[in-house]
């Protein structure tokens, strides 16, 4: 699936998943809305062709600008391409699998190499078993000299600035810059981080000195950066001009690379990345003490993009958890406020959902004549995607109630309006749909899959109102649903519930179950609430300690005695 990642402007890190024509501009109903002054309202257009995805700019104001050139025609867009408009910087993926978290994507080649047994290798360390606090401080104040003294001070405070920032678009830049000021003899530096999802090293930043790369790509030889991953080893290769075991043509001998130190970025066993440095000058190669010097700063680093990780995953978890919570109020504010108040009447309510979210759901809906309709279901799965459905849902159920008088009428007409939605593709609903006369204390109700009511009748009879049984909804088209009449005494109470009541589990993995439920509403007095209160506090007997495994609605009502 191709998407637009953007990676730098106001919503820097979101996503856009492309369809077949995506509109990107100022206005608020842009499918990629951009809020910058410098932005046209209809700015650019990506459409998907038969030969592959394609962007042209809408006669904007200061136009679209594709890998730093500004487009005057329909042009194809490749995977890794950048597209600027305005102060939004964006990266097209192609890829389904690519995991664009690339912080400015910077453009790499790895050229491969033919390693010999021959090996020019002045030195390699362990970082695993490299002391950074004493080595990095003994490896600088070996030469008593005011440079070297001043590069310690450089080495110690590019470490400080690099533990206090947190955000790693800003610290993987400001990690490189630091490397050039220790090693002002490098040309060229690459830090890699090892993509989590697809286990491949993934160039993040890389920088050059002027005049020394003008192609648009940098070339890196693939053996150096392959045996460093392999062997979690830093290699210091003295000159890669005449290292036949890192030979390449392309990467090295055409750029005049002299020296290359490249280092594992490590932190608890757990490789991060890497670092890549190298330069040309035969005059300033680098050494055994740059080496042991770098490794350090890397291990200082690893610890940085760690915390770095650790605070963006902590970031993404609160703005899930406010976004979930905001979810379940607005979720709740679905569900009736308070129980209608009937003449006669008695009615209680609870609800309660496994996760922030859930796809159970009750309503009450006046209609005609006095009549109060009850409704109660549940939307196969849980969470967000079951708690939209059922917000659409209620809103259907109120349409189809106010439009036909019987119950099993009501349940087709959703039924086959459920079968026909897109949104309800490889979902189902169970619902039961009751239609009561408190005049005549008469009940009429129609059940779609949902688990049979109970009626509790004033002296203590149970029985479970099991004569209406249909389909759920959604599941085949033009269904009837049958419905069931029956009456209702002072003192009677019939409880609907959701599947939730009978299969709450306890520690060891036991359901509550239809006789433990049966027992409670028995036990209790002759009323809605008495009969709510005692299910609950069997239930919350029943499961102890144990989390809930779903969601548990329960809706009771009844004559007053």
């Amino acid at each position: 699936m191709a998407k637009l990642v953007q990676i730098e402007g106001p919503h820097r890190g979101k996503e856009y998943t492309l369809g077949k024509a995506v509109v990107l501009g100022r206005r608020l109903d842009a499918d990629v809305r951009i809020p910058d002054s410098t932005v046209s309202r209809r700015h650019a257009k990506i459409t998907e062709t038969s030969k592959g995805f394609m962007i042209e700019d809408l006669k904007s104001g200061n136009g679209t600008i594709v890998n730093g050139q500004i487009i005057s025609r329909t042009t194809p867009l490749k995977h890794s391409d950048k597209v600027r408009i305005g102060k939004a910087l964006f990266i097209f993926s192609s890829n389904e699998q690519a995991e664009l978290q690339t912080l400015d994507e910077p453009s790499v080649s790895f050229v491969d190499s033919s390693p010999t047994n021959e090996r020019t290798i002045l030195g390699t360390i362990e970082p695993e078993k490299h002391s950074i606090a004493t080595t990095t401080i003994q490896t600088v104040a070996r030469a008593r000299t005011g440079a070297a003294q001043a590069r310690l001070k450089m080495v110690l405070r590019i470490s400080e600035s690099m533990q206090s920032e947190l955000d790693l678009g800003q610290l993987l830049p400001k990690m490189m810059d630091g490397l050039f000021q220790i090693f002002p003899s490098a040309d060229r530096g690459l830090i890699m981080l090892l993509d989590r999802n697809s286990g491949e090293l993934v160039p993040r930043v890389t920088k050059a000195k002027g005049g020394i790369e003008d192609e648009k790509q940098m070339m890196v030889s693939k053996t150096v950066v392959n045996e460093v991953r392999k062997s979690r080893m830093s290699i210091l290769s003295a000159d890669a001009m005449t290292d036949q075991r890192f030979e390449a043509g392309a990467s090295i001998a055409a750029l005049h690379i002299r020296s290359v130190m490249c280092v594992p970025l490590i932190r608890q066993d757990d490789l991060l990345g890497l670092i890549y440095i190298d330069t040309s000058s035969r005059a300033a190669k680098f050494t055994s003490d740059d080496l042991d010097l770098l490794t350090g700063i890397a291990a200082q680093a690893a610890l940085a993009i760690q915390n770095a990780r650790m605070h963006d995953s902590l970031l993404k978890r609160q703005r899930l958890e406010q976004d979930m919570q905001f979810a379940q109020e607005v979720q709740k504010s679905f569900l009736p406020e308070r129980v209608p108040e009937v003449s006669g009447f008695e009615f209680d309510a609870w609800y309660g959902s496994a996760l922030d979210v859930g796809g159970d759901f009750y309503d009450f809906i006046d209609l005609p004549d006095d009549k109060l309709s009850i409704v109660i279901g549940d939307v196969s799965g849980k969470g967000l995607p079951a708690a939209l459905m059922m917000a659409k849902l209620m809103s259907d159920v109120r349409f189809f109630a106010l439009s036909e008088r019987e119950p099993g009428k009501v349940l087709s007409k959703l039924n086959d309006h459920i079968a026909h939605s897109r949104a309800a593709e490889d979902r189902f609903v169970t619902l039961l749909y009751i239609m009561l006369d408190p005049n005549s204390r008469t009940v009429w109700l129609a059940n779609a899959g949902h688990p049979f009511p109970i009626m509790r009748k004033h002296a203590g009879e149970v029985r479970p109102l099991d004569q209406s049984v249909n389909l759920p909804l959604g599941v085949v088209e033009n269904t009837e649903y049958t419905q069931q009449v029956c009456s209702m005494d002072p003192g009677d109470t019939i409880a609907i519930f959701t599947d939730g009541v009978t299969e709450a589990m306890n520690a060891a993995k036991s359901q509550f179950g239809g006789e433990r439920l049966q027992k409670a509403v028995e036990r209790a007095s002759p009323s809605a609430k008495s009969v709510k209160e005692q299910i609950l506090a069997d239930i919350n007997e029943f499961v102890g300690l144990a989390s809930p495994s779903d969601d548990l609605t329960l809706v009771c009502f009844g004559p007053k005695p």
